[in-house]
């Protein structure tokens, strides 16, 4: 957006080059003109902006008729990140999948993230699925995006738990950019844990069919046909 403060009469080209017309300008007077603009939220690096003054009558030095602001630009955006994992309790020698969502909640846009998931050493036979741009799961680099803010990006990470394993898995993710600066790194991790499903054993007896008494009570010699069920 340009927003020019007008003391004068002032106008914009379609190339955003702004031209103002001071008027009479005598020995010694000055003219002030402010002009804000707004940068787009994917800049990055140094901003240059000349300025430049001409008028009607000759002018004996132009050599300072213009003058160069240069203005670096430093990304800002919020990066924050969810881990999930299904399902959720596992069981041994089944498959698990991950999936990590990296939000931006701006202001500016990033195109390079790194996603760290040190995941869990007994998961194996990993594959992974991104949603936009390259992942590198040796670097963990996530490269060749467009994250703008309220932009939203996915992770999938499949892969089976060993027959072997014991207890939870537990690993943590997280998300940087070289290319911005982060105001809220509090959001920048995010923990999964994924219980391992629980082995339960109920166990049923009854009276052989064959029996009657009452109350099906059993008495001296009776038979008793117990159930186990493991689940």
């Amino acid at each position: 957006g340009l927003d020019v403060q007008r003391p004068f009469h002032l106008g914009e080209d379609s190339i955003g080059v702004v031209h103002c017309a001071l008027g009479i300008l005598t020995d010694g007077a000055t003219r002030a003109i402010t002009v804000v603009v707004g940068v787009d939220p994917a800049a990055s690096g140094v901003i240059s902006n000349r300025a430049t003054v001409a008028g009607d009558d000759p002018d004996p030095a132009s050599e300072n008729n213009q003058a160069t602001v240069q203005s670096t630009v430093t990304r800002v955006a919020d990066l924050s990140i969810a881990k999930t994992s299904t399902p959720n309790p596992h069981t041994a020698g089944t498959g698990i999948t991950y999936t990590i969502v990296v939000t931006n909640d701006g202001p500016s846009t990033v195109s390079a993230i790194t996603v760290t998931d040190n995941l869990p050493n007994d998961v194996a036979g990993l594959s992974y699925a991104w949603s936009e741009g390259v992942y590198s799961s040796t670097n963990q680099a996530w490269t060749g995006l467009n994250l703008a803010a309220a932009g939203q990006i996915t992770l999938t990470v499949a892969g089976t738990v060993p027959v072997t394993q014991t207890g939870n898995l537990t690993n943590t993710a997280t998300v940087t950019s070289a290319q911005a600066s982060d105001p809220n790194p509090a959001n920048n991790s995010a923990q999964d844990v994924n219980l391992q499903a629980a082995l339960v054993l109920t166990k049923t007896g009854l009276l052989d069919m064959t029996v009657i008494t009452p109350a099906h009570i059993a008495n001296v010699g009776d038979i008793i046909r117990y159930t186990l069920v493991a689940t």
